[in-house]
């Protein structure tokens, strides 16, 4: 990618205002093409991020909230940023617009719990990652870190149960085996 001319185009070239700009008509193509726009922006963050220029891809990704709103994928990247820095409340700021937009998405709630957890807000990162563990049974990673959330909270029973569910379906994998067998006070062989 050629960042400097994807930057000169973006922001001096071809100028847009946003969905809010009411001297345009928006039709159903002018929307496919801001969400294109929208992509340019993310894709160019993504340069800024790489490189280590976190304020830049800041930028080009709330220039991008500006000129499409109803994209989740620019408040989900400004909060895994804002995460980075540690502005955890920008963060779940971020996702809570992220989530007006796509409700259904699991790694929105994911994130979300996860921050939450972060800011020591305990309650609201298991209910997050509830909401998550609902719309996406099947990630392991989400399995872990809900059972990790359990077990901190005292809730060993549930994080037990939580683990024994996991393994019922999935009876190799190792790393819950551990936890669940740690977590149960049982060695490698079985026993208490």
């Amino acid at each position: 990618m050629d960042m400097d001319k994807t930057r000169k185009n973006l922001w001096d070239v071809y100028f847009y205002r946003g969905m809010g700009d009411t001297t345009i008509y928006r039709s159903e193509t002018a929307r496919r093409l801001l969400i294109n726009l929208s992509s340019a922006f993310l894709s160019l963050a993504n340069e800024y991020n790489q490189r280590g220029q976190k304020e830049q891809a800041m930028a080009q990704l709330q220039k991008a909230t500006q000129v499409v709103s109803g994209d989740w994928r620019t408040h989900a990247f400004l909060a895994d940023l804002y995460t980075q820095s540690q502005d955890y409340r920008a963060a779940e700021r971020e996702l809570t617009s992220a989530l007006k937009y796509n409700p259904e998405f699991f790694v929105l709630y994911h994130m979300l719990g996860s921050v939450n957890n972060l800011m020591g807000e305990l309650d609201r990162a298991q209910a997050h990652y509830e909401k998550a563990m609902e719309l996406n049974p099947g990630s392991q990673r989400l399995v872990f870190e809900l059972a990790e959330l359990y077990q901190s909270r005292g809730l060993a029973k549930k994080a037990r149960e939580l683990l024994e569910n996991w393994l019922y379906k999935h009876p190799d994998d190792t790393t819950a085996q551990r936890m669940w067998r740690h977590w149960a006070g049982v060695d490698e062989e079985g026993q208490l």
